[in-house]
């Protein structure tokens, strides 16, 4: 059992239920989630004062701690899922699938040239989510691969390597520019 389980179960079921609507449905509005619980206040201001009471309660604090360290840990495995199968598919060529080759063409000093699919054990299993379609033709088939210049933007912005606008500070304050006027910026004052 987790630790938001086991911290979740000394509440009372009204208390699990503010915890439930302030993490979730409420956009952390402890006055909304108090209301939603169905906890009784004469006006506004007396269900805003307990509501602040109650989520001060240091049982109901920690289950709402241990909720979001555990969404933020989700959150961060998915990230990382992500951010792998992006770079797996920006590392990826279509040689993981196509063979590339040459052979002497009888009595000639040409070669013939030829590209021929791989059979699927000779293809990394980790590679096959990578393929965006497969399609059999007249000729043979047409293998669609997820596009690598779309996941290495993905893994730019993830990274933060596109971000706008750089915070210079200067002894006049704060100076907003693009990073290329930055760079620009750098070259002519050389």
């Amino acid at each position: 059992m987790d630790n938001d389980e086991k911290t979740l179960e000394k509440l009372t079921e009204k208390e699990q239920l503010f915890v439930y609507l302030y993490t979730t449905s409420t956009n952390f509005n402890a006055t909304k989630a108090h209301e939603l619980a169905r906890y009784r206040a004469a006006d506004n201001n007396a269900r805003r004062a307990a509501a602040s009471r109650l989520r001060a309660k240091a049982n109901i604090s920690k289950a709402i701690n241990d909720i979001l360290q555990k969404e933020h840990a989700d959150n961060i495995e998915l990230k990382t899922k992500i951010r792998r199968k992006y770079e797996k598919i920006s590392d990826l060529t279509i040689t993981e699938f196509l063979v590339f080759g040459a052979e002497p063409v009888d009595g000639s000093k040409f070669d013939q040239s030829f590209v021929v699919l791989k059979n699927m054990e000779q293809v990394n299993p980790e590679y096959i989510d990578c393929i965006k379609k497969i399609k059999q033709t007249n000729q043979g088939y047409e293998i669609e691969l997820y596009s690598a210049m779309d996941a290495m933007a993905e893994l730019r912005k993830m990274y933060g390597f596109d971000e706008p606008i750089k915070t210079i500070n200067e002894h006049s304050g704060n100076v907003n520019m693009s990073f290329v006027d930055l760079v620009k910026a750098a070259n002519d004052n050389k």
